[in-house]
């Protein structure tokens, strides 16, 4: 069973490279989700944001999964907090699907330390390389930070994904502008309830923590991946990467070539092992002019790369894993080709360089999946939700100004 939340075509890739290798795949997911269009699952589940822990749990009641994937951090919240709540339930069907959950995202005790700000508190003490972090509590404790920083430095909100909470500094007045948008995201969201904990009010406290702000070393390099298959805490199988081309400065992967890094390597053995992971997971990294990999964040979820069979099959290892069987075979790719992700490098620049000389990794296989992401550059950047979007950031630190010290105007 597949969870997505997000307006993300990596759930209908997802779906669709399941039932390749296969799996019989259900999707649990928002109406407006484009999987209920491209239909790449056999069944589809309808998600309330309103009742997010009753829609799942029925769904997974009917459903029966062997196995539950995460596409996006809002899905693997909600799941999390759904354990949280069935551990505690007397009802005798509540085992089952506590059962499911802890098989499918392994040791609950790691739920809700995985996110930017914890994990570069715990990953320094397993001998893991990371940029020196410091939380930002208020304007006061930035502007003390700000004071010293040598610039460029990177700003991080908890619980977004996808780049969006990510802002990099290269001036004192541009670290105030971006923690004021970060500030009045987290603030929006908490209100619309998008980056709580999933409705876990009297729970966990790390479930129930709020998102902090945090201010980071800024380190020149390469952008880096590894994405890992694990079961309880053990990696089965990984896929490392480097990016060749991102869509904007700090966002995601469009072009990638597959690389050997054994720092980067050891650093997911280690902390899959520390967390008691299961399932599919990512590590983002980068890498500087002397080789080392710093940990940037970790992904408790399928990545960008998680569907690519080159060198090794992931899918197909959970396949073996799930059944004792060997999955059906899929495309493979040569190890010494970059790969330009579809539909990322396409929507970046249609005509990127890239696109003649990389292979692609479009699903032609699946037609109306194809047509639907290639809409996306038409909707894209002026659809009047990001429109909008981007006119309420601008407001909300337009409007935060106003407090500013003085000095760091």
């Amino acid at each position: 069973m597949v969870l997505t939340i997000e307006k993300w075509e990596l759930g209908a890739r997802m779906c669709s490279e399941l039932r390749r290798t296969g799996f019989t795949v259900a999707a649990v997911c928002p109406t407006f989700h484009m999987l209920r269009r491209v239909k790449t699952a056999d069944e589809t589940f309808a998600f309330s944001r309103l009742m997010p822990h009753l829609t799942l749990a029925r769904a997974m009641r009917r459903w029966q999964p062997a196995f539950v994937i995460c596409v996006d951090d809002v899905a693997v919240r909600i799941v999390q907090a759904l354990h949280h709540r069935l551990a505690r339930s007397p009802l005798k069907m509540a085992k089952s699907l506590v059962a499911l959950i802890e098989r499918s995202l392994g040791d609950p005790r790691w739920y809700g330390l995985t996110e930017k700000s914890a994990i570069m508190s715990i990953a320094p003490a397993l001998g893991i390389r990371c940029p020196r972090s410091v939380e930002i509590a208020d304007r006061a404790a930035l502007s003390g930070e700000l004071a010293a920083a040598d610039f460029p430095v990177v700003l991080k909100l908890d619980r977004t994904t996808g780049g969006a909470g990510v802002r990099i500094a290269r001036t004192r007045e541009g670290a105030w502008t971006a923690y004021l948008e970060l500030d009045a995201m987290r603030r929006k969201a908490l209100r619309m309830g998008r980056l709580r904990s999933a409705g876990s009010r009297r729970g966990d406290s790390k479930l129930a923590a709020k998102p902090r702000v945090t201010i980071q070393q800024y380190l020149e390099g390469r952008p880096a991946s590894r994405a890992v298959l694990c079961w309880q805490g053990a990696v089965i199988g990984g896929l490392s990467v480097e990016a060749t081309e991102v869509s904007r400065e700090g966002g995601p992967a469009t072009v990638v070539r597959m690389i050997n890094h054994p720092e980067m390597e050891a650093a997911a053995r280690s902390l899959s092992a520390r967390f008691g992971l299961s399932g599919f997971c990512g590590y983002d990294f980068v890498i500087d002019s002397g080789g080392r990999a710093f940990l940037l964040e970790v992904n408790p979820r399928i990545t960008p790369t998680c569907h690519l069979n080159w060198r090794v099959d992931l899918i197909g290892l959970l396949f073996s894993q799930i059944t004792g069987r060997s999955g059906r075979a899929r495309q493979a790719y040569d190890v010494d080709e970059a790969i330009a992700l579809f539909p990322h490098e396409w929507l970046r620049n249609p005509a990127s360089p890239h696109l003649a000389s990389c292979s692609h990794d479009v699903p032609w296989h699946e037609p109306a999946f194809v047509r639907t992401c290639l809409a996306m550059r038409g909707a894209g950047e002026s659809s009047w939700r990001s429109a909008v979007h981007t006119a309420w950031m601008r407001a909300g630190a337009s409007r935060g100004r106003e407090y500013l010290p003085k000095s760091d105007e």
